[in-house]
């Protein structure tokens, strides 16, 4: 549960007056109000296998509900997978040179982001009384502060690695390298919406973006 108060004012005699000591403002320009809620629901579920110390396996599958998005959409399914294998492990492999330490590992995963206001799928009302003048006196009118967006639904990433750790003289020098490809669909954006309209912005699900490359990790 979310809620509070919003209040601009300017004009205090000194800085020693401060938000308990608002009446001490020459002018209070703006008081809002709010209240709000969210629910997350989550299920979640992990196998891990291991073969010989060798050849090793995880996978999961996490499953979300939020309250955030439209009916048809509150509900996220996010799976992942990773596997390696432990080279160093294997009778062929000596050990007893530079090379001390191997082992391969790959993954691949799905998560959701949910980051955005209580009720952005729905229409919210708000009462407004700036620049509505009726017969000299300033009214107060109801409108709509954002519209419904009943399609909203969850921004997913997924992302693929794969690497290598390695280690040198019996652990003495150790590191990893590893490539990544990270890319997020559905973006959760606040756009534009086109004019005549009371509501400037609204959150949609928009575009995407892609990440890649290659990371090196050395120490000792």
């Amino acid at each position: 549960l979310e809620e509070g108060i919003r209040t601009t004012a300017n004009g205090f005699l000194s800085d020693e007056f401060r938000w308990y000591s608002l009446q001490a403002a020459k002018t209070i320009s703006s008081v809002t109000s709010f209240v709000g809620s969210n629910t997350l629901i989550s299920t979640y579920g992990r196998l891990n296998y291991s073969y010989d110390n060798r050849y090793l396996f995880t996978v999961t599958v996490r499953r979300d509900g939020s309250s955030r998005f439209g009916s048809g959409n509150k509900w996220g399914t996010f799976p992942s997978g990773a596997v390696a294998w432990k080279i160093s492990e294997e009778d062929f492999f000596g050990g007893d040179g530079i090379l001390s330490d191997l082992k391969l590992r790959a993954s691949y995963g799905i998560t959701g982001n949910q980051e955005i206001g209580n009720l952005n799928s729905i229409t919210t009302l708000g009462a407004s009384s700036n620049g509505y003048i009726v017969g000299g006196q300033r009214i107060t009118i109801v409108l709509p502060e954002q519209y419904a967006n009943p399609d909203l639904k969850w921004e997913e990433t997924s992302q693929f690695d794969i690497g290598l750790n390695f280690g040198l003289f019996g652990q003495k020098v150790y590191g990893s390298i590893d490539y990544y490809r990270k890319e997020t669909s559905d973006l959760l954006l606040r756009i534009a919406v086109p004019s005549p309209s009371v509501v400037s912005t609204q959150i949609a699900n928009v575009g995407s973006v892609e990440n890649k490359g290659i990371e090196l990790e050395l120490g000792a």
